[in-house]
């Protein structure tokens, strides 16, 4: 899946779907980050998305603000977000 690369919610930063497989890239002016995604398993068409935390990453108000924004942004697509690693 493709999306436009333009700001999503406010000027100064991006989320849209990866050139890799199952991943999700934001940037903004002070940090970046790629989060991994899976599919909830169930029967028939899903529209539920598993967003993962980065196992390793350090909670800042960065990281949060920029998972909080990848959820909303994962919501605005029409998927129902369940997160994995929180």
């Amino acid at each position: 899946m493709t999306t436009p690369d333009v700001p999503v919610g406010s000027a100064g930063y991006t989320v849209k779907f990866g050139a890799v497989a199952r991943t999700i890239d934001y940037a903004d002016e002070v940090a970046r980050f790629t989060f991994t995604f899976d599919v909830s398993p169930g029967q028939g068409p899903s529209r539920t998305l598993i967003l993962e935390h980065h196992a390793q990453a350090a909670r800042t108000a960065a990281y949060l603000l920029a998972f909080k924004r990848t959820r909303q942004y994962v919501e605005s697509r029409g998927y129902t977000v369940e997160e994995h690693g929180a």
